[in-house]
């Protein structure tokens, strides 16, 4: 097949439909640039290639590219959340490996903890954009359907959201501060298995009741074509949505999304992120792009040195845990390496004693994934561990001492209970 071909011949920004088995024609480019050029994608690429000049200010990626999953954690602010917590959670409760992915999520406080959604973006894709120099410095890597729906205007705590195009709609439901879900449809691209409104309309119905959404109680906001207003205006919630006789493409309708909008997931986060400075620098005219280089030599920056000092930290990182599971095949998850290997070594003393609290810190924070509960009081004296509080039934009450004791490796002792406004009340020691 060669090289596939697209021209571009807008003088600021315009959208890059590319052809082919990785993008499917859905992933939008916003670029800026002086003069209009091509752009080759070669056959396997991940990437397409951007011609020396020009700069990537904002890459949408195609929602069904991505790892979609929803989640729940027993933490008081989404700011305790990080990528391994995800992935250890996601792994427990779906039994999915996410070290193939790089995540992005999108959290918010609700009782008991935070939930929210989670994105993965495959790791093969993360690595083809930090190896090429005109991606690697795009500053903004977001997910389309996201970003559609997130910058649809409503009031309600509780709703569903819709958002049509040429090709298909993005759906979603919040409920209060939460989404619970999110999906891409299309119509198909040839007559022959292209979608009926009838179809279509039953498939978003069936999704957003999967989602949790209520047609009797809630809303819908969004828009679509008169296609699906027609169908969908009664029996699907009360219909709050605006109908347009004429929907641009997929790839114009994500760059209409206002450049001041910001749905806060990126997920070029972390240690992913691209500085301002960098991002601007890279916006100089040549001459003044040429001597900032020669300054940044002179001062001995090099970016290649540290992309190296990066991956030569993931390498050791990866050799230490190698190391601790050969070490202690019994160790399932390396959680407090020095803490483990300890009470392998049968070691003992202040360092210890710290090390062996904070494992059991970490044992009870996971069983609160697996049985929820108000902690009242949670001490640690002599070497004794005793903690309070209240839990909805009995039956969570044994089991949360069941994933206890088994988690911790040692006798859990229920000291007393009492119940009171339907909720029970206990302490525990071991």
């Amino acid at each position: 097949m060669g090289a596939m071909k697209n021209k571009i011949t807008s003088s600021e920004v315009d959208i890059r439909q590319l052809q082919g088995s990785w993008f499917d024609g859905n992933l939008t480019i916003q670029a800026i640039g002086e003069t209009g050029y091509d752009i080759l994608q070669d056959e396997g690429s991940l990437l397409p290639a951007v011609q020396d000049g020009d700069i990537l200010q904002r890459v949408y990626w195609p929602l069904e590219m991505l790892l979609v999953r929803t989640f729940f954690l027993p933490f008081d602010d989404p700011r305790f959340i990080d990528a391994q917590i995800l992935s250890q959670e996601l792994a427990e409760r779906t039994g999915e490996e996410l070290d193939a992915y790089w995540l992005a999520w999108h959290a918010a406080h609700v009782d008991g903890g935070v939930q929210g959604l989670v994105f993965g973006l495959p790791k093969q894709v993360r690595e083809a954009i930090k190896g090429d120099q005109s991606w690697a410095n795009c500053p903004q890597l977001l997910v389309d359907g996201w970003e559609r729906l997130s910058a649809v205007q409503h009031s309600d705590d509780s709703c569903a959201l819709i958002d049509a195009d040429k090709d298909g709609v993005f759906i979603g439901y919040k409920h209060g501060v939460v989404w619970r879900g999110l999906r891409r449809l299309n119509w198909n691209l040839s007559q022959a298995d292209r979608l009926t409104p009838e179809d279509m309309a039953r498939q978003i119905g069936v999704s957003w009741q999967a989602m949790g959404m209520d047609p009797e109680r809630d809303r819908v906001y969004g828009r679509v074509g008169a296609d699906l207003q027609s169908v969908m205006d009664a029996g699907y919630g009360t219909w709050m949505v605006s109908c347009e006789d004429i929907l641009e493409p997929r790839q114009k309708s994500n760059l209409a999304i206002s450049e001041d909008h910001d749905s806060g997931l990126n997920f070029r986060h972390g240690r992913w992120a691209v500085q301002k400075s960098v991002y601007r620098f890279k916006q100089w005219k040549r001459p003044l792009v040429m001597a900032a280089m020669l300054l940044l030599l002179g001062l001995g920056v090099s970016w290649s040195e540290i992309a190296e000092l990066e991956n030569r930290a993931e390498t050791y990182s990866q050799d230490i845990e190698a190391a601790f599971h050969a070490g202690l095949p019994d160790e399932k998850t390396m959680l407090d390496p020095l803490a483990q290997l300890q009470k392998a070594a049968g070691l003992s003393g202040s360092q210890g004693v710290q090390n062996s609290f904070l494992h059991e810190l970490q044992m009870v924070s996971q069983t609160f994934g697996k049985v929820p509960w108000n902690l009242r009081e949670l001490s640690f004296k002599n070497g004794d561990m005793q903690m309070s509080g209240t839990v909805k039934d009995l039956d969570s009450l044994n089991r949360m001492q069941q994933l206890l004791s088994q988690s911790l490796a040692k006798e859990v002792n229920i000291a007393d209970t009492d119940l009171s406004d339907g909720k029970v009340m206990f302490r525990m020691r071991w």
